[in-house]
């Protein structure tokens, strides 16, 4: 399955980023840039952008 998250780079999005990674594709994003982070698929974006959400959205099975 095919996971987004958002807010990756807060605490709790690499939690659960890390949890799922083993199972899960992952795309991740946030609003801010995110350097470290290797579970997945990374698109800083800010998720209130209506096209930006489209974008993260397309191709995803679950948003968290």
């Amino acid at each position: 399955m095919k996971v987004l998250i958002t807010g990756a780079t807060s605490d709790l999005g690499r939690a659960v980023a890390s949890e799922l990674a083993s199972d899960h594709e992952l795309r991740l994003t946030d609003a801010v840039d995110a350097a470290d982070l290797d579970a997945g698929e990374y698109i800083r974006a800010d998720v209130r952008d209506a096209d930006a959400a489209a974008t993260l959205v397309a191709g995803v099975d679950a948003v968290i």
